[in-house]
């Protein structure tokens, strides 16, 4: 157990210490250099939990496979079905009696509704993996494109008008992770789990274009292949602790994650395929992407026909520290890093969710078969720099596919 600890600090330590030097993106700060993560990977959604959020959940033997994951979220979603076209588009998309036109018009729909100033678009996630043992890996994809004032000539943004008149950012993440967990204290009263996770990551975007060349993306009439990018890789690590009481019904977990978020960057003037080989790179620079302490705890029940599950959660105790003293108002910007969340079961078979993250509300439905979710989530969350400034709503669909046991 003492080289288990110990093992764990000293990669802390190092960790650390990879993660002290801060390069800027210039005008894309905060767009582009935020922390990678599935667009869900709460307590109760297995592997993206267990490889993304907290690595210790892996001290509990399963084997467990996740087939492609797909959740897809629309961003701005209320102001977008506003407009009677997208709205019917949406309407056949729903019914599954679509054609290439309604997906262009309601992500078109989208891209308009996303309005001036910094905002998301839409996104798209896909992953695969297994759990075997105490071991586990997956391959997560995801996709989307951001929205921020133009950059002008000078490299300065310019202030927020209208989305015409905004730029915006086609990005990809693509992850592959190894995690593994161990269970270092096992007694009738308390357990201790710890884990660890080692992300080999590659980021890819865009530099900014205008409306009529995303248009010309969405519509088929532009590729990607030689619109100037940025690219790189990282080796971000992720660790995690777990304490158990009450036979496993009380969790208190505590982790640390995208410990080493260094990604050693370039510029790509060619085609998308050589940029996502590394080849052609220039002006090769390193992008720093914050690492989060996160504090938590999961209280369940063991029954059969209701279970439900609370959870409480601090999420960037260190970000909320080291921002504290730049808060308009410090108290009101806490809820922005607190997460509190029910999950109740019905039979195993439907799950009903509310919670409140990121200092807005959310709802959410799941059908569930034999490790197979089909869910509906509506959210919030802030788009400003301030809590309150620019709340931005999204519906997600995600299907899940897999096996575990």
């Amino acid at each position: 157990m003492k080289k288990t600890i110990a093992f764990i600090l000293i990669a802390l330590c190092i960790a650390c210490a990879f993660a002290i030097e801060r390069k800027d993106e210039g005008p894309y700060n905060g767009v582009t250099d935020y922390a990678f993560s599935p667009a869900y990977s709460k307590h109760y959604d297995g592997l993206n939990y267990r490889l993304f959020s907290n690595a210790a959940d892996l001290a509990q033997r399963r084997f467990s496979i996740q087939l492609p994951d797909l959740a897809i979220l629309s961003y701005n979603f209320s102001e977008a079905v506003k407009d009677r076209g997208v709205a019917e588009a949406l309407s056949n998309l729903t019914k599954l009696k679509f054609s290439k036109n309604d997906l262009i018009t309601y992500a078109l729909g989208l891209v308009m509704a996303a309005g001036s100033g910094f905002n998301d678009v839409f996104r798209v996630d896909t992953g695969l993996g297994a759990q075997l043992g105490n071991f586990g890996f997956g391959v997560n994809i995801a996709a989307g494109v951001k929205s921020m004032p133009h950059i002008d000539d000078q490299g300065k943004l310019e202030k927020a008008g209208s989305p015409a008149g905004n730029g915006f950012v086609p990005q990809l993440d693509i992850a592959f992770t190894f995690a593994y967990g161990r269970r270092i204290v096992d007694t009738d009263a308390i357990t201790v789990d710890a884990g660890a996770a080692l992300h080999v990551s590659e980021r890819v975007y865009m530099l900014q274009i205008s409306t009529e060349q995303i248009s010309d993306l969405i519509r088929g009439g532009r590729d990607f292949e030689h619109l100037p990018a940025r690219g790189g890789f990282g080796f971000p690590i992720d660790l995690g602790v777990t304490v158990g009481l009450a036979g496993g019904h009380v969790k208190f977990n505590a982790s640390a994650q995208n410990l080493n978020g260094l990604y050693y960057m370039g510029s790509y003037e060619n085609s998308l395929k050589a940029m996502l080989l590394f080849k052609g790179r220039t002006d090769p620079y390193i992008m720093y992407t914050p690492f989060s302490i996160n504090a938590s705890v999961v209280m369940d029940t063991d029954l059969v026909s209701v279970n439900p599950e609370l959870y409480l959660g601090f999420n960037g105790i260190n970000l909320y520290i080291q921002n504290f003293k730049g808060m308009a108002s410090p108290k009101r910007d806490l809820f922005r890093y607190l997460d509190m969340g029910l999950n109740v079961k019905f039979f195993k078979a439907l799950s009903l969710r509310a919670s409140y993250s990121q200092g807005y509300p959310s709802v959410g439905a799941a059908f569930c078969l034999f490790g197979n979710d089909v869910e509906l989530t509506y959210s919030f969350h802030e788009a400003g720099s301030e809590y309150g400034l620019h709340p931005v709503d999204c519906l997600t669909l995600r299907v899940k596919l897999g096996f575990e046991k």
